[in-house]
């Protein structure tokens, strides 16, 4: 992470510059999406819902995979070199392994549903996710801006720590099958499982106990929180704050093209995005610390 704050153009006199230029962009794609038509949602409601069982069943085990799973394997391979790195491995597989178990039986009769239940082509779904980046990244990483500059005046930090997921990515950067790993978890892994749990699962039961709003915005808020970190310290804002802002617009595209494809487009978009300025632009104008995954808690 550079020396001088996200929000301040390198070598510029005017530090508010940027945070005013993506505040300007954010106010005038909204305006427009608002006038084409992009926020319309559809009037009738989801004829299906996921059951609470199913909803807790699905996130014990994600949540007993990164908090229970991950200090195993880390003590079990402390001797082994770069056991973070195989932790971090082993977890995702586990993840993977069982929630592919969970598709192939107990949930086999929900998933389709919550994969898919509109009339729109695959092709559609995903430009729609695509499209998407470009009307939230400016918006989100306003967010990031003026957060990070809440916690960098009021409590005084030269600079806000960076996200753990971020830091993950520095250390592969040199260990070529590790980065591959990581690269892949953070394009393909994360953005399926996270919007299938957080958009397919908790999102579709919310959204069908409490309604469109309040459903969104509750999921959206579990999402960010989920990204918590004590290793971040007071980046958390920031992290927690801006991932909140994007997990908005992951919810409202699910509830809009009624696949789950869409989302997970805007998700891994954003986190190729991220990833590229991570590793080859940290210095740059456009730099944001955010990407969209939740490491396992060590």
């Amino acid at each position: 992470m550079s020396s001088y704050p996200l929000w301040a153009v390198k070598n510029s006199e005017d530090p508010l510059a940027l945070p005013i230029i993506f505040g300007l962009l954010a106010v005038f794609l909204l305006i427009y999406g608002k006038k084409f038509g992009y926020f319309c949602l559809p009037q009738e409601r989801r004829l299906f819902y996921f059951p609470l069982s199913h909803v807790i069943f699905l996130f014990f085990g994600y949540i007993g995979a990164n908090f229970f799973l991950a200090p195993f394997f880390l003590k079990l391979l402390q001797r082994v070199p770069y056991s973070f790195f195989w932790t971090n491995f082993l977890v995702v597989l586990c993840i993977g392994l069982f929630l592919y178990a969970y598709v192939r039986y107990p949930g086999k009769p929900y998933v389709y549903s919550i994969w898919k239940n509109s009339t729109h082509s695959i092709t559609q779904d995903c430009f729609q996710g695509f499209l998407s980046w470009f009307i939230a990244f400016p918006i989100v990483v306003f967010a990031e801006h003026l957060l990070e500059g809440f916690c960098l005046y009021f409590f005084s930090y030269k600079e806000v720590p960076n996200q753990t997921v971020v830091e993950y990515l520095r250390l592969t950067q040199h260990h070529p099958f590790f980065l591959t790993v990581a690269i892949a978890t953070i394009v393909i892994y994360a953005p399926i499982v996270e919007e299938f749990l957080f958009r397919g699962a908790l999102q579709t039961f919310l959204v069908h106990q409490l309604g469109r709003k309040i459903g969104i915005v509750a999921s959206s808020s579990l999402f960010a929180l989920f990204h918590y970190s004590p290793t971040q310290g007071l980046g958390n804002i920031t992290i927690v704050g801006s991932l909140f802002f994007f997990s908005l617009f992951l919810g409202f595209l699910y509830e809009r093209q009624k696949s789950l494809l869409s989302p997970i487009i805007l998700h891994s978009t954003f986190n190729v995005v991220s990833m590229i300025q991570l590793l080859f632009f940290t210095e740059g104008v456009f730099y944001a610390q955010t990407t969209i995954f939740c490491l396992p808690a060590f």
